[in-house]
């Protein structure tokens, strides 16, 4: 399993809702919430969420997820447990980007840039056919992006690439100089085409 960071917010046995942070996203900025599996299908840690009986909605967003328990689940270390099991698996088997190296400020500066950009131009657009796509990593002027949900092993996704995301990029940001896609496309579970 996955070493990853996943803190409870306030323990309140009587509430129905818990927060956990986590150390890496699990969505955009905006966010998303689900109470039906097949609704989160462009989702695929949500989906399996949901598919405990102890959840019976969540919300999403960034490194948050808020977790709302079923009238079958026991008490919130149980369901904490649960989730952190799925998490754990989820990120396993996630692809590594590269071998991690500190970021420099600048590439920090650029790369929270770029997912601005991604976050209120781009998404929007990729969002309609349950895509989302986010920076893994940025080194001097390249960067490395994560196509998932409907994008992921959509037909299509080059073509998205190359004539919507990196014409916007590099038009809006002129310092990036290559944008290259860290996505494992055969992995996609909904394809968009």
């Amino acid at each position: 399993m996955t070493d990853i960071s996943l803190t409870p917010g306030n323990l309140d046995e009587d509430s129905d809702a818990l927060d956990l942070a986590l150390d890496r996203p699990v969505a955009g900025a905006t966010p998303v919430y689900f109470d039906d599996p097949e609704e989160a299908r462009a989702y695929p840690l949500a989906q399996r969420l949901l598919g405990l009986d102890c959840v019976s909605a969540l919300l999403l967003q960034d490194r948050k997820i808020t977790v709302c328990r079923s009238n079958r689940a026991g008490d919130w270390p149980s369901v904490i447990e649960a989730v952190g099991e799925i998490v754990r698996d989820h990120f396993a088997h996630l692809p590594e980007a590269q071998p991690t190296r500190e970021r420099t400020p600048a590439e920090n500066e650029l790369m929270a840039r770029i997912q601005n950009l991604l976050n209120t131009e781009i998404n929007p657009m990729v969002a309609s056919h349950g895509g989302f796509i986010e920076v893994r990593d940025v080194r001097e002027t390249r960067v490395l992006i994560n196509m998932t949900g409907g994008c992921q092993g959509c037909g299509m996704a080059a073509q998205t690439l190359k004539q919507g995301v990196e014409r916007i990029i590099f038009d809006r940001i002129p310092e990036v100089t290559e944008i290259l896609d860290s996505t494992d496309h055969a992995a996609g579970v909904n394809p968009y085409y």
